[in-house]
């Protein structure tokens, strides 16, 4: 049987999807297009300068450096759906092992990251900010247990883990020092879920010795 067709989010414009493969990214987040949204735009934020970094890295003759920044783009790039910048990424990375002139390989991949980075500031010009829904401040013991299940999510690289975030988020606000909640955000919303694991996995310890 063919898939549910997912709803279009308020209508997004067919163009700031370029370069998106949102059927199939969006249930990775849970079904929230808040969440991937979120995520999206902290791309867009961090990952603009990635070809200028493998290129840098290239013309100083660190090719190892360029071929480990390839494949982290190649990685962030598949789990947002962007499925043409994962394979050119793919393909440089391919270059590089292969002794290749990566030139025409860079060109493409800076194109098809132009074309992701476009659809991820698009989404704040199509007034599409990404509020998602925030639980109320919880009980510790629910805390705990949400934690708990975050942590889960983390340890098996489930992108629910996304959505799971975003509900906590407001319940950690009052429990974290700011510094804290930022750096567990900022690794979840860089999908550096190894890192979040750990930062998830402080907390929970540092609850059960209070």
């Amino acid at each position: 049987a063919a898939p549910p067709a997912l709803p279009a989010p308020a209508a997004l414009p067919a163009a700031e999807l370029a370069g998106i493969d949102l059927r199939a990214v969006l249930p990775r987040f849970g079904g929230s297009f808040a969440a991937f949204a979120a995520v999206l735009r902290r791309f867009g934020q961090t990952q603009d300068g990635a070809v200028d970094a493998i290129r840098a890295a290239l013309e100083a003759g660190r090719q190892g450096e360029a071929g480990q920044l390839a494949h982290r783009l190649r990685g962030v790039a598949a789990n947002l759906g962007a499925n043409a910048l994962a394979g050119q990424a793919r393909l440089l990375e391919q270059a590089l092992r292969d002794g290749a002139d990566p030139a025409a390989h860079l060109a493409a991949l800076d194109a098809a990251l132009d074309t992701v980075l476009a659809t991820a500031n698009g989404l704040d010009d199509a007034g599409q900010e990404a509020k998602p829904d925030a639980l109320p401040a919880l009980p510790e013991a629910a805390l705990d247990a949400a934690l708990a299940d975050l942590l889960q999510l983390l340890g098996q690289n489930n992108m629910k883990a996304m959505a799971a975030f975003a509900a906590l988020r407001a319940g950690l606000a009052d429990r974290l020092e700011p510094g804290e909640l930022a750096a567990l955000a900022e690794a979840i919303g860089l999908l550096r879920f190894e890192r979040a694991a750990r930062l998830v996995q402080a907390i929970l310890e540092r609850k059960g010795d209070a």
